[in-house]
């Protein structure tokens, strides 16, 4: 029989038949009749020992050299403006210490992630810091967790280190005197004790109606891991550091005239007064030919002639004619130079640019795209070529069960098919609609999953989702 909430049955007590008995299953404790109905009783409580679980700044947390934080900055896993943007020197962090009883067991955890890429922090007790674990944060809300039995005093508490200078978004610190990590109970000011509630969220035991019903296998004791995703920039959303200096032009440094001397900075705008063919203001910076870049530029005080952005080679716009924010996006050919430029002759050119601002899309390479793909306003964008889409790194290993979900949208023909990296398996077969699709299925090596555009398919793929089947006990 599968464990319920997060203990094991105990039978102890078990009467006769004909008996009602009581069974105590760790938080809960249910009445179990010879009908075979088994009815929650009552529950215990659990506390949560950090004052002040969601703000992070002196004197509720001791804050170490070089620790910046600003509270109350970035969305929580709740939806709330709550969560803590924290930067560091990569060799300190901060803790909240605890008195607490020796010899108990202590729980520790909190949501935690990082700000752009791949990083590695530190979770470890601050009363002993041998205690500790080595967490890899990516830029999806992570919930990790430590448990210790206290054996070096009365104190414990928790400690985030080693916090490097990208940064990190934490929320939801939370320690328990227990053997394991219960649901986060939020603090303010001090410290709060609830009710362990039964929750009908179980995927193996459904809890609605007079009988238990059996809804998944009870031998897997198993649930899709919740909030975990095994693909890193799902939404292809992630953008580089900027590149252009003195973007806002507030003032002329970082930037060259070339072709004339029609072209300045002024008044906070790069301005073009009855500019000729040719005339231009230049900077070079380091960009990598064969990767895309997003380009937003803001035009003013149009009233005639071309604006054009060059870069790498060929020109990302070369007709910008009009007010106006303009989005582009351009895989420049080569390393070479970048500059606005005024185009045509027939007029003279009179405009002012506002702003300009240039940044790597898919910074990290998380995805490997092959002809027809690219990554273009937060979607991977076919054009009807064809081609292969896959994550770069894929962690996913031969004969792994997973939860494959993506978001097809403004698709007009074609169809996209899931599949092995060899191609000779079809995962899934035939997407050819809009819309928001679930999969369920095992791999077959160790490479994972691939997508590939079949027929002409012309359209867009976002919020790519892969969760693991997790073999454990579930709460309920």
């Amino acid at each position: 029989m599968p464990r319920l909430g997060l203990g094991s049955i105990d039978v102890s007590s078990l009467g006769g038949v004909g008996q009602d008995v009581v069974t105590t299953i760790d938080d809960f404790f249910f009445e179990s009749h010879t009908s075979g109905e088994i009815n929650p009783m009552l529950t215990t409580s659990r506390t949560n020992l950090i004052p002040n679980s969601e703000f992070f700044e002196s004197p509720d947390w001791a804050v170490q050299t070089g620790i910046t934080i600003t509270n109350n900055f970035a969305t929580a896993p709740d939806g709330t403006q709550t969560a803590a943007k924290i930067i560091g020197n990569g060799s300190t962090g901060l803790y909240k210490q605890i008195t607490i009883g020796s010899n108990a067991t202590v729980a520790r955890s909190v949501f935690l992630k990082s700000i752009s890429g791949n990083i590695n922090v530190t979770l470890k007790d601050p009363s002993l810091t041998v205690t500790q674990k080595t967490l890899n944060l990516t830029t999806e809300w992570q919930r990790f967790d430590l448990i210790e039995n206290n054996t070096h005093g009365s104190t414990s508490g928790i400690w985030i280190d080693d916090i490097p200078s990208s940064g990190i978004y934490m929320w939801g610190a939370q320690l328990e005197v227990d053997g394991f990590v219960s649901s986060y109970i939020p603090t303010s000011g001090s410290t709060v004790t609830v009710s362990t509630t039964l929750n009908d969220t179980s995927e193996v035991w459904d809890f609605d109606s007079t009988d238990i019903m059996l809804e998944a296998d009870p031998e897997d004791e198993g649930f899709w891991e919740e909030g975990s995703n095994l693909v890193l920039n799902h939404d292809y959303a992630d953008l580089g550091s900027e590149l252009v200096t003195n973007g806002t032009f507030d003032a002329d440094s970082n930037w060259s005239t070339s072709g004339g001397s029609d072209a300045s900075i002024s008044g906070g705008k790069a301005n073009f007064v009855n500019a000729a063919k040719g005339q231009r203001l230049q900077q070079n910076f380091s960009f990598t030919a064969g990767k895309t870049y997003k380009i937003v530029i803001v035009v003013s005080n149009y009233s005639s002639g071309n604006l054009g952005f060059y870069m790498g080679g060929s020109y990302a716009k070369n007709n910008i004619s009009a007010n106006g924010t303009y989005t582009l996006f351009h895989t420049p050919a080569n390393n070479t130079e970048a500059f606005f430029r005024a185009m045509v002759t027939s007029v003279l050119h009179t405009f002012s640019v506002d702003s300009i601002t240039v940044k790597q899309v898919d910074p990290n390479d998380r995805w490997t795209l092959t002809s027809g793909w690219s990554i273009e306003d937060g979607k991977a964008t076919n054009n009807g070529s064809g081609g292969l889409l896959r994550p770069t790194s894929n962690s996913i290993g031969t004969g792994t069960t997973v939860s494959f979900i993506l978001t097809v949208s403004d698709r007009t023909t074609g169809y996209l098919r899931i599949q092995n990296n060899g191609s000779t398996i079809y995962y899934v077969n035939n997407i050819n609609t809009n819309g928001t699709f679930e999969y369920t299925f095992t791999t077959i090596d160790a490479d994972g999953w691939i997508i590939e555009a079949v027929s002409g398919f012309d359209g867009k793929i976002d919020n790519v989702t892969v969760r693991e089947y997790a073999i454990q006990p579930q709460d309920v």
